[in-house]
């Protein structure tokens, strides 16, 4: 009598520890069975869409069916019960409890996706905030496993989800990061702090990239958004009482200019659960089951001339050529600066060109008699000069003409057989008549002029 009436209620019952659950709803699963397209899984929106378990936690969950290859699942939202099809007739279909975690409450209202012969889902909020983790089921371990990514990425949750899993490509796309934490005391973590920049997921790698800066208008449409659609073109999303389409691939922002259509799809989906593929949207009401379905062509959304997000430029050029500037600038540098010095030795060889490079007997002298006076401490006056060069007895003009002749000579001579730049000899305005020079070489120069004139 019990087991008739359950029979008889269209979703039935589950036996021993839930492991099996049979449902008299079969006319979506045949449906499913019989659609050779890909389907983006279809989410109840209530609880108890498909299958009822009447008591626990099952009772508040919603439910999400998806189709992967010809097989068909159910998962409760918030953990990790997963259910597969395991006989269908007619009549009657029955499921059995594939995983074995028990976990509660880490997961809710998470993105559910699939890929091949895989099951994903990704985000969702448990424990007093949301996640960026993609998890994936593994039949044989019948655990779901958390993937290693490059960086974690919380997608946005509860009144939507602004995520987009292009199945063709393996890739899951996110307009902006929403952050929920209520742990925090800044307000806006309790209500879902938004981060506006745009990230591509690639399942080959694991790795997130930055896409770009969300735009405002993409942020507004999503945050007022209370419906959303995964199609094979982007994510359709019902914001303002008008419907958008976000195409990821293209970075494009469309909208169907049909508010009358628009409508329809609220009152569609207030008691029947939705799916779209072939330029249809089918509908499957929650209670009597019945499917309808409406001509809903992605052509005829158009493009709004708004983008989802900005996209980061890549300056990597304008470095490099930054650096081939520096590099040539430097070179160039280098080489004027190697440049004159070689050009200043040419001329100095060629004022040298009229004398030796060796010292003279006068210029000897000179030295000789600067050193005495330098490590005396003392210095030569003009008449002490005049004497060894052998014009004390000319005239001033003449005496003046040596001496300029004899010190240029032998600075330009020492300049060029030392690691000296400054002169040998030097002058100094003398402490008893200011009017007159006195000449000397200085203290840090002495060994060096020591060494050239013995050399």
């Amino acid at each position: 009598m019990v087991f008739s009436f359950l029979l008889i209620s269209e979703i039935t019952f589950s036996q021993a520890n839930d492991s099996i659950v049979q449902t008299n709803k079969v006319k979506i699963l045949n449906l499913l069975r019989s659609t050779n397209q890909y389907i983006y899984p279809i989410y109840s929106k209530v609880a108890n869409g498909y299958l009822k378990i009447p008591y626990g936690s099952f009772l508040e969950r919603e439910q999400v069916l998806m189709k992967v290859n010809n097989d068909i699942y159910v998962r409760y939202d918030g953990g990790g019960f997963l259910y597969k099809l395991i006989e269908l007739n007619d009549s009657n279909a029955v499921f059995k409890k594939i995983d074995k975690t028990v976990n509660l409450n880490y997961c809710i209202g998470s993105f559910n996706f699939t890929s091949k012969s895989d099951i994903y889902n990704y985000g969702g909020y448990g424990f007093w905030k949301n996640n960026g983790l993609i998890r994936k089921f593994d039949e044989k371990s019948r655990e779901w496993s958390v993937l290693k990514t490059n960086i974690e990425v919380a997608p946005q949750i509860l009144k939507i989800i602004n995520v987009w899993h292009d199945y063709k490509n393996n890739l899951l796309f996110t307009a902006f990061q929403y952050d929920i934490n209520a742990a925090l005391k800044e307000n806006a973590y309790q209500i879902g702090k938004i981060l506006p920049i745009a990230y591509k997921f690639d399942l080959k790698s694991n790795d997130w990239s930055v896409l770009g800066n969300t735009t405002e208008i993409a942020v507004n449409l999503l945050k007022e958004s209370n419906l959303f659609l995964s199609t094979e073109r982007g994510l359709i999303v019902l914001s303002f009482e008008q419907l958008y389409l976000f195409d990821y691939l293209n970075n494009k922002i469309l909208k169907l200019n049909d508010n009358v259509f628009a409508q329809l799809y609220m009152r569609i989906t207030d008691h029947s659960m939705v799916f779209h593929t072939n330029k249809t949207l089918y509908s499957i009401d929650r209670e009597s089951e019945k499917i309808d379905s409406v001509h809903l062509d992605i052509d005829a959304f158009e493009f709004t001339g708004e983008h989802i997000y900005n996209p980061i430029k890549d300056y990597t050029w304008l470095w490099i050529l930054g650096g081939v500037i520096f590099l040539v600038s430097t070179f160039i540098s280098i080489k004027i600066i190697i440049d004159k010095r070689v050009q200043r030795i040419k001329a100095l060889s060629s004022d040298s060109k009229n004398f030796k490079f060796e010292f003279s007997d006068i210029e000897k002298a000179l030295i000789r008699m600067l050193l005495e006076k330098s490590n005396s401490h003392k210095t030569a006056t003009i008449n002490e000069i005049n004497y060894v060069l052998g014009v004390k007895d000319k005239n001033i003009g003449l005496q003046k003409k040596v001496r300029s002749e004899v010190f240029n000579a032998v600075n330009e001579k020492f300049k060029l057989i030392s690691d000296w730049d400054e002169p040998l000899v030097q002058s100094i305005r003398s402490e008893n008549d200011k009017r007159y020079f006195e000449y000397m070489i200085r203290k840090d120069m002495i060994k060096e002029a020591e060494r050239v004139l013995e050399d």
